[in-house]
């Protein structure tokens, strides 16, 4: 049995046109996921420099709010040697 006739194509012969056809949209596919996976995230962060730049500049200099809101998070270090 020939090699040939094993494939997805069944009778042995391989339409060359068909088959490049089917590469290039699954390549063309598979770049369009890409662009989508690195665009999106870009315009989002985009976004938000923009929303920020909206923002009055005495918002930026302006005291936090929640100065505390981190503080659970810090662990006391004491240097007693044993």
């Amino acid at each position: 049995m020939n090699a040939q006739n094993d494939g997805p194509y069944g009778d042995g012969e391989i339409d060359r046109d068909n088959l490049f056809l089917d590469v290039t949209k699954q390549m063309l596919v598979g770049a369009g996921v890409a662009a989508a996976v690195v665009v999106i995230p870009g315009v989002f962060i985009f976004g938000l420099y923009l929303i920020g730049e909206l923002l009055p500049p005495e918002s930026k200099e302006a005291v936090d709010p929640t100065p505390d809101s981190f503080s659970s998070y810090q662990i006391e270090v004491t240097s007693e040697v044993v």
